[in-house]
């Protein structure tokens, strides 16, 4: 599964839902081309290179962003 949502217990599930997956969006689905898979657990060295200059890169854009 790509990502487990719960809103079983909310008053009005649906509405929670929508919203629920609106912030997985924003929050973590950039980051699930980072995460482990069984066929690619141990990444090779290029890429954590690679990752950690993107998410340097990204950190970097959003304090820019802040201070402006």
């Amino acid at each position: 599964a790509l990502v487990d949502l719960r809103v079983d217990d909310h008053p009005d599930p649906i509405v929670e839902l929508r919203r629920v997956f609106e912030v997985w969006k924003t929050e973590e689905a950039p980051w699930q081309e980072f995460s482990p898979r069984r066929d690619n657990y141990i990444p090779g060295w290029e890429s954590v290179i690679r990752i950690r200059e993107q998410i340097a890169n990204e950190l970097d854009e959003a304090h820019a962003v802040k201070e402006s």
